[in-house]
């Protein structure tokens, strides 16, 4: 699967050439609705991996309090079924707690960054009812690079709040 940008710039979308944010702000507190947006990160991972992308080039981001949660509360059928613990096994650096991504993170200038989220937002930004904050626009200017794409797939409520950054640097929603 190829995206074109305009007439002169192609990518495609399963590429080491590409990184991989899967990110969910979802907590504890939201049972269902982790479920819910777990499954729609496990199935990008799933093609990701099928397509032969790499694990060095896929982060997690999630509350890592609730895989034990629900790995404890299933006696590990859900984890192990999703293959999600196979994945953090591997590559444990794949994986950040969701508190810890904005400071941790430190973006490859050297890639484009495909950025997928499945969780709650509003005009703030993103969610993360872990400790009640939001990842906001301003974060993803503060990342963006004029040499490499940044790459939004955003399936929350109000995502069009981060519309104006496609008039930012080379950007794709």
């Amino acid at each position: 699967m190829n995206l074109s940008l305009d007439v002169n710039t192609e990518i495609y979308f399963f590429s080491n050439e590409n990184f991989y944010i899967l990110y969910s702000g979802t907590s504890l507190h939201e049972e269902e609705d982790a479920f819910r947006h777990l499954n729609d990160l496990y199935l990008m991972l799933l093609m990701l991996l099928q397509k032969g992308v790499t694990k060095d080039n896929i982060l997690l981001v999630i509350d890592l309090d609730i895989l034990h949660h629900l790995d404890t509360k299933t006696k590990g059928k859900l984890i192990n079924d999703l293959k999600i613990k196979d994945f953090l096994e591997i590559s444990t650096s794949s994986i950040l707690d969701i508190n810890d991504f904005p400071n941790q993170y430190i973006r490859d200038v050297n890639k484009d960054l495909i950025f997928i989220s499945s969780g709650h937002g509003s005009i703030h930004g993103l969610y993360n009812s872990k400790n009640d904050s939001y990842l906001s626009s301003d974060y993803f200017e503060d990342i963006a690079t004029v040499k490499k794409r940044t790459i939004l797939l955003m399936s929350q409520c109000i995502a069009g709040s981060f519309h104006h950054l496609k008039y930012l640097y080379n950007w794709c929603f």
